[in-house]
């Protein structure tokens, strides 16, 4: 067993959906994977999802782990969006059309960050006390957090069309 996941969804009204995915990886504490809201009836045909999400960024950014159709991520995805994928808190808008009877969808996404920041190394510094012995020293720094500006967020646009060629058979091209 990989991962137990517990998928909480429902409508909320006409027109909205709430979902809640929490995740316990095998080894690792129980934790939200995704929680959002999606408004699916706004004016323009526009819907709009807000939270902790995955947003749509390639094929299998919006994959579940447990859902791929093989055992692990594929190494470029895990080498380029991470071991979790991209996932982080903010919100996506969508519309999805169909000229000449192609499936378009276009997407973009205005998110916090692109996952968990890095964990730095505490500074510390050296002192000799009064019997010549040398100690490390943790230096507590206090962090004063810069406001944030636009470009200090992450933007993930997709564009995507799809056809069905038979029954059977369909194509999809998309970019990222």
């Amino acid at each position: 067993l990989r991962e137990l996941e517990l998928a909480i969804q429902s409508e909320v009204d006409p027109y909205a959906r709430a979902d809640i995915f929490i995740a316990k990886p095998d080894g690792e504490a129980v934790e939200i994977e995704e929680g959002y809201v999606t408004f699916h009836a706004l004016p323009g045909r526009l819907q709009l999802r807000g939270g902790k999400l995955k947003p749509s960024f390639g094929r299998l950014n919006l994959v579940h782990h447990h859902e791929f159709p093989q055992v692990d991520a594929p190494l470029v995805v895990e080498s380029f969006l991470g071991e979790e994928g991209l996932n982080s808190v903010g919100a996506e808008a969508s519309r999805i059309f169909a000229p000449l009877g192609l499936f378009t969808e276009l997407s973009y996404a205005f998110l916090q960050d692109l996952g968990p920041e890095e964990e730095k190394e505490p500074a510390t510094t050296t002192v000799t006390d009064t019997g010549g012995n040398r100690v490390t020293v943790r230096i507590h720094e206090e962090e004063k957090k810069p406001s944030r500006r636009l470009r200090d967020f992450a933007h993930v646009a997709r564009a995507r069309v799809y056809r069905d060629l038979t029954d059977a058979a369909n194509v999809e091209a998309g970019l990222s």
